[in-house]
């Protein structure tokens, strides 16, 4: 289950930033629809790219994630973020 609170939008510079929850789960590896900066707040979670690469996250972690950058994303988890997104 995920919970997103926004605290800024700005439709036209399509601009938004908040705070995101959710729990364990595996995200399918696909393409990254935004431009997003995250700093993780709670839990722990690991990042595979394209080519195999794993990163680990956890609390006190900032990633930044470019529009269509393929990944997996493994909640180990619950977890809960800052984000910063960019649409293009």
């Amino acid at each position: 289950m995920c919970h997103n609170v926004k605290v800024f939008e700005d439709s036209k510079a399509t601009f938004r930033a908040g705070v995101w929850s959710t729990t364990p789960h595996t995200r399918l590896s696909r393409p990254h629809p935004v431009h997003e900066l995250m700093y993780i707040l709670e839990g722990r979670a690991e990042v595979t790219d394209c080519d195999g690469t794993k990163l680990e996250i956890g609390p006190g972690d900032a990633i930044f994630v470019a529009h269509g950058t393929v990944n997996q994303l493994a909640l180990k988890d619950p977890l809960k973020k800052i984000f910063v997104i960019a649409e293009n």
